[in-house]
């Protein structure tokens, strides 16, 4: 059985280190860890030469740099476990996570399992949500999560996954944000029933230098809106299709919104968003009254949208966490 631990890594001398002695040193034993040097140009080599050495399980793979998806594909190449998951490469684990997961993979037979987690900062740690709850999931209901955003986060570092999931699907390597929402959506679509298990056992560090970070905005939402109308197409027919065709509007939304402050360089992309909007309003496919007064202020009075969402952006507090 066991389970392929696959950790993309791009300059990590800071905190690959630690990243790993969360892995090597889980209750759980049976794993093959496979770490993806992504084309370093700092220590990290060197550093993954030395830790490799100290354990038979660890596997480097060093490749020239073409990214975070790029590198979680080559790494689904070399698994050879029956349970796959990932890791960010600047993050920890509880070392009990595995054990945990992997007991409800085998001994109960779901084809996806995952957990809470801690999102940590300089200034506290907070718990994401912690109920202990334990919830069995069909797989349309797991999709409604994934779709909605709701109960628990799309993202892939928290979950165990039956490796054939993954035998036909592979990561879309032009996103730059959002490609978790996606696969996760593919990879759930392919299961028959998975469990969320809200204890928080895995330790995402919130980093300056985060990728997701210093990815353009504007690529960024760019990336929703590609994933969102992928997802949007796919649910057509489905009765997911009305939530999916909600984020999608969120999307065309947020990519509008993001063209605020370089207006004269995307002035015609930021005309052809708007036109979305106005033919999702014209054919009443927005059902959330929020979205509605957005897609009104857009079409009618955007100066007065971005006036207002100016002023709403600065006092307001985002949940990344659902």
């Amino acid at each position: 059985m066991g389970l392929s631990v696959i950790i993309p890594v791009y300059n990590g001398e800071k905190y690959i280190e630690d990243c790993l002695n969360s892995i090597i040193n889980q209750t759980y034993k049976d794993l093959q860890i496979i770490v993806v040097n992504d084309g370093s140009t700092d220590n990290t080599k060197f550093i993954l030469s030395g830790i490799s050495k100290s354990d038979s399980r660890i596997q480097v793979i060093n490749k020239e740099n073409t990214g975070v998806c790029s590198a979680r594909n080559v790494g689904l190449e070399y698994a050879t476990k029956n349970y796959v998951t990932f890791v960010d490469s600047d993050d920890t684990l509880d070392l009990d996570m595995y054990e945990l997961l992997m007991q409800y993979s085998i001994d109960e037979d779901y084809d996806i399992v995952h957990c809470g987690y801690k999102r940590i900062n300089d200034e506290n740690v907070k718990l994401v949500s912690g109920t202990n709850n334990i919830i069995k999931q069909t797989k349309n209901e797991a999709l409604e999560c994934i779709v909605g955003g709701k109960i628990f986060v799309p993202s892939l570092w928290n979950k165990v996954y039956k490796r054939k999931l993954f035998d036909d699907i592979k990561f879309d390597e032009n996103l730059k944000i959002n490609e978790d929402v996606l696969i996760n959506y593919k990879v759930f679509k392919k299961s028959e029933k998975s469990i969320f298990i809200d204890k928080p056992k895995y330790n995402y560090f919130e980093r300056e230098e985060s990728s997701c970070k210093n990815t353009n905005s504007i690529k960024k939402a760019e990336d929703c809106l590609k994933v969102a109308k992928i997802i949007s197409e796919d649910c057509k027919n489905t009765n997911l299709e009305q939530i999916a065709i909600n984020r999608y509007i969120e999307s065309l939304i947020g990519l509008y919104r993001s063209y605020f402050n370089k207006q004269r360089e995307y002035h015609s992309n930021s005309k052809e968003i708007k036109k979305q909007i106005y033919k999702c309003y014209k054919n009443k496919l927005i059902k959330i009254k929020k979205q509605k007064i957005s897609a009104v202020l857009i079409i009618y009075f955007p100066f007065i949208y971005k006036f207002i969402y100016e002023i709403y952006d600065k006092i307001r507090v985002p949940n990344w966490d659902v």
